[in-house]
């Protein structure tokens, strides 16, 4: 065997074992983006059901005399006779963004809004997967970098 030979045969099992340890990183980053994915989607999902508890408390109770967010001041003073209901039969009102002290306090809240509203815009419920990734769909605090 000539040293040419030795040398490009170690060559050759070198260049393998490297294609093996990327093919074998590539397959665990997949792993990792679609385990990342999921928990973002139960994130957003967490963060929707929130907003509309929160939502749902506040609408109900600002019909009856006060809550933990605008205080029980007017709980006294609302009509005990009749409905109770100050509004007169408004069963709902828009609840102000400043009285959603929960759901507005995370740091991601309204990231999971506008993936929601992407979410309801998509016709099948997923994004197209032939759409490049931008600056824009990335988490918060993340940005690409493209290379040169």
């Amino acid at each position: 065997m000539t040293p040419a030979a030795s040398t490009d045969s170690g060559y050759r099992s070198t260049l393998d074992e490297a294609n093996e340890r990327y093919d074998t990183i590539k397959a665990q980053l997949k792993d990792g983006l679609a385990q990342k994915r999921q928990v973002d989607q139960d994130l957003t999902d967490l963060e929707t059901q929130i907003y509309l508890y929160e939502g749902s408390y506040l609408n109900s109770t600002a019909l009856s005399g006060g809550n933990v967010i605008r205080g029980f001041d007017s709980y006294m003073k609302t009509n005990t006779f009749g409905t109770g209901n100050v509004r007169g039969n408004d069963a709902s009102y828009p609840v102000p963004n400043d009285d959603r002290m929960f759901s507005t306090s995370s740091a991601t809240h309204l990231r999971s809004l506008a993936l929601k509203m992407n979410e309801a815009a998509e016709p099948n419920g997923r994004p197209d997967d032939n759409k490049r990734e931008t600056d824009a769909d990335q988490p918060l605090g993340y940005k690409l970098k493209k290379k040169t």
